[in-house]
C-alpha cells in the first residue's frame, strides 16, 4: 500500500506523518513552530521529513500552511500567525529543501480533505470544514477535491469582518471573525474584559488573568470555566460562538456544504460549543438551509492535517501518472 509524508504547519506547531493512502498514520512528529523567521520553518520541516524518510523511504511529500495558496503552491500575502510567512514560493523552496515534488495547499484546506475522506464529512458532499486554532481557517472539499479558487482564496474566512466596528484584529481590520473565535482572539477577549471594572464578570477566572498578566492562560482555561459557569468565561465563550456560527453561515450559503466540520484545538470543547453556535445559526440561515445542514466537531484531531496532506499528495500523484499515460 502506498504512503506519504503529510505535513501540517500551524501557529503553534509543525506536524509530519507517514501516512497510508488509508488515512492510516504509522509515525508522526511534532515540534512549536519557530517564531524567528521562514527559513527557521522551512528548516524545522526539513528536518522532520528527513527524520522520517530515514525509516520510511518515501518521495511523495504533501504539505499544509496557512494562507491563500494557489494550485501552484505560491503563498498570496502573508500568515499573520507565522512571522515571516508570506509572499513565496513555498512548493518550489520546500522541493528544493527535501529534494522532492512537493504538494502545497491551505492547511484548513487539507484538514478538510482528511475529515472528508476518513473522518467527520466521510460520505457527504461538498464537505467544508472551519479549523478554530490559533488563527481561524476554512477549507472546502468538493467531490472529494480541496477546492483553491483564484489565488487560494477559497474558504479564507478568518479575515473576513462581521463587524466593521469591533475588535482590532492582529491583520489590523477590525471585527474579524478569527478576533472572535479562534484561540487567540479568545484569550485576547478574555484580558479585555480582565481589566475593565469587575460588574458582573468577577469570579475566578477574572482574578486569574488579572494575576497572569499578558501570558499564561489558554483557551482550555476558558472552557474549564464555562463548565464552572464562571461569567467571564461564559461572556467569552458567547461571543465565539456566535462568530463561528456566521462562519458556517458563510459556507453553507456560498458553496452549499452538506456537513461543516469544525476542528482544530479549540473543539476540545466541543461539549460546549456545538450546542452554542446552534442556536445564532438558526438565525442566521434560511430554515430550508438550516434545516438541511449539519454542524459536527472532527473525528481525525490533531492528525486530520497530516493525513490530508499526505492523501491529497497521492492523489496528485495519481493524476499526473494518469494523465501522463493517456
Amino acid at each position: 500500500m502506498r504512503v506519504a509524508i503529510g505535513i501540517d504547519l500551524g501557529g503553534g506547531s509543525v506536524r509530519s506523518a507517514v501516512v497510508r493512502e488509508d488515512g492510516e498514520v504509522l509515525r508522526m512528529l511534532t515540534a512549536p513552530t519557530p517564531r524567528n523567521g521562514r527559513d527557521v520553518v522551512l528548516n524545522e520541516i526539513r528536518k522532520q521529513v528527513q527524520s522520517l524518510n530515514a525509516e520510511w523511504e518515501t518521495s511523495i511529500v504533501g504539505l499544509g500552511a496557512p494562507g491563500m495558496i494557489s494550485n501552484s503552491g505560491f503563498l498570496h500575502g502573508h500568515a499573520v500567525n507565522i512571522p515571516g510567512w508570506g509572499e513565496f514560493d513555498i512548493a518550489a523552496e520546500l522541493s528544493a529543501l527535501v529534494q522532492s515534488p512537493c504538494f502545497v495547499r491551505n492547511d484548513a484546506a487539507m484538514a478538510a480533505v482528511g475529515e472528508s475522506r476518513f473522518g467527520a464529512g466521510r460520505g457527504s458532499d461538498p464537505v467544508a470544514l472551519i479549523a478554530v486554532g490559533t488563527g481561524i481557517g476554512a477549507g472546502v472539499v468538493v467531490r472529494g477535491k480541496p477546492l483553491s479558487g483564484s489565488y487560494g482564496a477559497a474558504g479564507e474566512i478568518g479575515h473576513v469582518s462581521i463587524d466593521p466596528h469591533g475588535r482590532l484584529c492582529r491583520c489590523g481590520r477590525h471585527g474579524c471573525i478569527e478576533a472572535y473565535c479562534s484561540a487567540t482572539g479568545m484569550i485576547e477577549r478574555a484580558h479585555e474584559l480582565a481589566r475593565r471594572d469587575a460588574g458582573g464578570l468577577d469570579g475566578p477566572l477574572r482574578r486569574e488573568l488579572l494575576q497572569a498578566g499578558e501570558s499564561g492562560v489558554e483557551a482550555e482555561r476558558i472552557y474549564r470555566g464555562v463548565a464552572e459557569a464562571d461569567a467571564l468565561a461564559m461572556l467569552v465563550h458567547q461571543e465565539a460562538s456566535k462568530a463561528l456560527a456566521h462562519a458556517v453561515a458563510m459556507l453553507v450559503a456560498c458553496v452549499g456544504a452538506e456537513v461543516v466540520v469544525l476542528g482544530g484545538g479549540v473543539m476540545n470543547a466541543a461539549e460546549f460549543i456545538l450546542p452554542a453556535v446552534e442556536q445564532p445559526l438558526r438565525a442566521l440561515l434560511p430554515p430550508e438551509l438550516y434545516q438541511r445542514t449539519q454542524v459536527r466537531s472532527g473525528q481525525l484531531g490533531a492528525q486530520a492535517g497530516v493525513i490530508g496532506a499526505a492523501v491529497a499528495a497521492l492523489d496528485s500523484v495519481a493524476h499526473a501518472v494518469g494523465a501522463a499515460e493517456k
